[in-house]
C-alpha cells in the first residue's frame, strides 16, 4: 500500500468537552461498518470506541464509552482495509 492509495485520518472533532461523540474525515471513502469496537481509544481516558455512523463518504460519527475532550489524543489500532495503522491524531 502507498500512501497515495492509503486512507488517512484528516481531521477528528468533538462537539464539546465531555462530549461521548467525535466526527473523523478520513483522505479517501470509508464505510463505518468496516470498524470494530475498540479500533479507536483515547489515550488520556482509555475510552473504547463502541460504535460508528456514516454520515457521508469520507466522514464517520464514533461514539465512545466514556467522555471525551478536546486536545485528546485517539490511536487507531485496528485492522480496516487499506486505512493506514497504527495512526494517532489529536482531537480539535
Amino acid at each position: 500500500m502507498d500512501n497515495a492509495t492509503a486512507i488517512q485520518i484528516q481531521a477528528i472533532h468533538v462537539a464539546r468537552t465531555g462530549s461521548t461523540t467525535v466526527t473523523i474525515m478520513y483522505s479517501h471513502p470509508i464505510a463505518a461498518s468496516s470498524f470494530d469496537v475498540g479500533d479507536y481509544t483515547a489515550n488520556i481516558t482509555g475510552n473504547l470506541a463502541e460504535t460508528f455512523t456514516q454520515i457521508s463518504a469520507q466522514l464517520i460519527s464514533v461514539g465512545f464509552d466514556g467522555p471525551i475532550a478536546s486536545d485528546t489524543q485517539l490511536a487507531y489500532t485496528g485492522n480496516v482495509a487499506n486505512l493506514l495503522t497504527p495512526q494517532t491524531s489529536i482531537i480539535s
